[in-house]
């Protein structure tokens, strides 16, 4: 029995045409020739360890490079800053100076009534010259 026939048996409808199976032709089929042609399988693992080592070698090769031009710009900034240190001191030490002399005169102003009062002097008990402390002593004089 056929798969179609027992179908149609049950649904009560008419076959229109009866089941035909194809089958092989008289004297079969022609040889199927074939090869095993397997896909090109790409670079080989050596290539590609050989390029990953490559590709690191020079990435560390261009970060020693910017690393040492980077080294060398920091010491030129260094240098430049030592050579004008002398320049930036004297300038600042100019600036005391005026500062002082501006700080002295209003302390001789104000203590002008005080018996004895010796204008500029150090009113501490050391006996050398300190340098003031903070960043820019009588800043609000000018």
């Amino acid at each position: 029995r056929v798969h179609g026939e027992h179908f149609f048996a049950m649904s009560h409808i008419e076959r229109p045409t009866p089941i035909v199976q194809d089958g092989a032709p008289a004297g079969g089929y022609r040889p199927v020739r074939f090869v095993r042609q397997m896909p090109a399988k790409g670079i080989s693992s050596v290539a590609m360890f050989a390029g990953a080592f490559g590709l690191t070698a020079v990435g560390f090769m261009m970060a020693g490079r910017g690393n040492r031009i980077r080294k060398e710009l920091e010491e030129e900034k260094i240098a430049a800053r030592l050579a004008i240190a002398p320049l930036l001191q004297a300038e600042e030490d100019r600036r005391y100076v005026r500062a002082k002399a501006a700080a002295d005169a209003d302390e001789a102003k104000v203590m002008a009534s005080v018996r004895g009062w010796a204008v500029g002097a150090n009113v501490y008990k050391t006996v050398e010259w300190m340098a003031p402390a903070g960043a820019m002593p009588f800043s609000s004089m000018k």
